[in-house]
């Protein structure tokens, strides 16, 4: 079984089950609902990665976790509108999938008010089943401390779908 931080260094064509819902990497809005868990950069292999907590997002109702993995990463960029505020999963109000010519970028809203914006070469989401997780669920449009029965870069996940681009709309 692989951990959600393998899914960092896995070749970016691992299969994951069949695309269902939403495409996160295409349709905007398809996270609505979700919540922010964590996010991380490696400078070295210029890869960024958003780690969600999907049970309360709209669009996959039945998923446990989602990773946004950006290889190739141009802008990595976290703003919080409340920098003392406590840390925690932050409930995603919007996203927007950009396509251009030079990187794909994915443009997160959170309330609380905070934006992640990330732009590389290609980018995967993978829908993800956490068999570890417990029952606590993040509380929507609440900062909601993270804890550890939600999931984490540790927990072992399998793949339940696997969503690909690169950039200039060029499916995987």
């Amino acid at each position: 079984m692989l951990s959600i931080a393998d899914l960092l260094r896995a070749d970016p064509s691992l299969p994951g089950g069949e695309p269902s819902g939403a495409d996160p990497l295409v349709d905007d809005d398809a996270l609505e609902g979700a919540a922010v868990l964590d996010a991380r950069l490696d400078p070295r292999g210029a890869t960024g990665a958003v780690l969600f907590d999907l049970r309360t997002a709209l669009a996959h109702a039945k998923a446990v976790a989602g990773l946004l993995v950006v290889r190739g990463v141009w802008d990595f960029q976290c703003a919080v509108a409340e920098p003392g505020a406590a840390p925690g999963a932050l409930t995603v109000v919007s996203s927007t999938p950009i396509d251009a010519q030079d990187a794909f970028t994915l443009r997160i809203g959170t309330a609380p008010r905070a934006a992640v914006v990330l732009s590389g070469e290609s980018a995967e989401f993978y829908v993800l089943d956490v068999p570890s997780a417990g029952d606590e669920v993040p509380v929507p449009g609440a900062v909601t401390t993270v804890r550890r029965s939600q999931p984490h870069w540790g927990s072992d996940c399998s793949v339940l779908a696997a969503f690909h681009r690169k950039r200039s709309a060029e499916p995987v």
